[in-house]
C-alpha cells in the first residue's frame, strides 16, 4: 500500500510537475544544534538504512516501503539545511516499464532516486556487487531485487545486466541504472556507457534520461559513501521525456547524454569537454 510520504511526493509531482523543499521544513529538536555538522546527515541517512533493515527482517520491505525510505532520505537532507528539487518528466505518462539512465555523483541518488520512480513504476536498480555484500544495506538491496555487477569482468557484467535486466523489463519491472564506472562530481560523457539503451532496445522499452546533481554529499576519503556536506549545493533530479526504443541506438544514447549535459551546465556542475583538436579534454561548465 502506498505510504503517506510517497503520496505527498506524488501529489506534488502530479499537481506542479516538481517537488521542492518547502520553506517550513519540520525540524526535530536535535536538528537545530547538530544539523549544521556533517556527521548529522551521515547519522540520519544511516538511520534510514537501519529502519529499512528492520522492515526487511520483518519481511515488509516491498516497493512502497522502499519508496518511503527514499522519501525519508530526502527529509534527512532537508533537516540538515539542504534543499532538494525533483522535476518530473514522463513518470506518470509512461505506462510501460522503462530504463532510467542517470549520471552518478554520490550515494544520495542511490537512496533518493527510487522515491519518485517507485511512486509511479515498480522497479529495481543495478548497483555494484559490493553494495549487495555489505552488512545491513546489502540485505535491503537484495530484498529490492537489485542486480549486482562486480566491475572486474566487463564481459560478465554485460551478460548479467543484459540477461537479468531484460528479463525484469519483460516482466513489467523498470530498471534504474547509473552507466558510469564510478561516482564522480565531474561528468565525463566518454565514461557514460550505453548499456541502458541496449537493454531497453532488446526489451522493446523506452529510455528515460535522468540528470542529477547530488554533490551536496561529497565522496569521503575514508568511507566513500560519507564525505563532506556542502549545503550551498542544491540536490537536483530532473527526469526527461521518454525516448522510444525504435530509434537508432546511437541517437538514443546521444539524446541521453545531451539531456544530462545540458542540465548539469544549467546547474553549474563541472563537465569534461572533449577537445577534438588536441585530442584531449578540458573541464567546463
Amino acid at each position: 500500500m502506498i505510504t503517506i510520504g510517497v503520496e505527498k511526493l506524488r501529489k506534488a509531482l502530479d499537481e506542479t510537475g516538481r517537488y521542492v523543499t518547502p520553506e517550513d521544513v519540520v525540524m526535530r529538536c536535535l536538528d537545530h544544534p547538530f544539523g549544521r555538522y556533517d556527521f548529522w546527515l551521515h547519522l540520519l541517512l544511516l538511520r534510514v538504512i537501519w529502519r529499512g533493515c528492520g522492515e526487511s527482517r520483518r519481511n515488509r520491505f516491498d516497493r512502497w516501503c522502499w519508496a518511503e525510505h527514499a522519501v525519508r532520505s530526502i527529509w534527512a537532507v532537508e533537516r540538515c539545511g539542504g534543499t532538494v528539487e525533483i522535476v518530473d518528466g514522463d513518470l506518470a505518462k509512461v505506462s510501460s516499464p522503462a530504463v532510467f539512465v542517470a549520471n552518478h555523483m554520490s550515494m544520495l541518488e542511490t537512496l533518493i532516486m527510487p522515491g519518485p520512480v517507485l511512486a509511479y513504476h515498480d522497479a529495481t536498480i543495478i548497483v555494484k556487487q559490493a553494495l549487495l555484500d555489505m552488512p545491513f544495506f546489502g540485505r535491503l538491496m537484495r530484498d529490492a531485487g537489485a542486480i549486482g555487477v562486480g566491475r572486474k569482468d566487463p564481459r560478465q557484467d554485460l551478460k548479467v545486466m543484459m540477461e537479468r535486466g531484460v528479463n525484469e523489463l519483460k516482466n513489467g519491472r523498470s530498471i534504474m541504472i547509473f552507466p558510469q564506472s564510478t561516482r564522480l562530481p565531474i561528468f565525463d560523457p566518454s565514461k557514460f556507457n550505453s548499456i541502458g539503451v541496449k537493454m531497453a532496445v532488446r526489451a522493446g522499452c523506452p529510455v528515460i534520461p535522468v540528470a542529477l546533481k547530488t554533490d551536496l554529499l561529497g565522496i569521503g576519503k575514508v568511507i566513500r559513501d560519507f564525505g563532506k556536506v556542502d549545503r550551498s549545493k542544491k540536490v537536483w533530479f530532473k527526469f526527461g521525456e521518454a525516448i522510444p526504443p525504435d530509434m537508432d541506438r546511437k541517437e538514443m544514447h546521444a539524446r541521453c547524454v545531451d539531456f544530462i549535459v545540458s542540465n548539469l551546465r544549467e546547474w553549474g556542475a563541472e563537465i569534461v569537454e572533449q577537445n577534438d583538436a588536441a585530442g584531449g579534454a578540458k573541464h567546463g561548465k
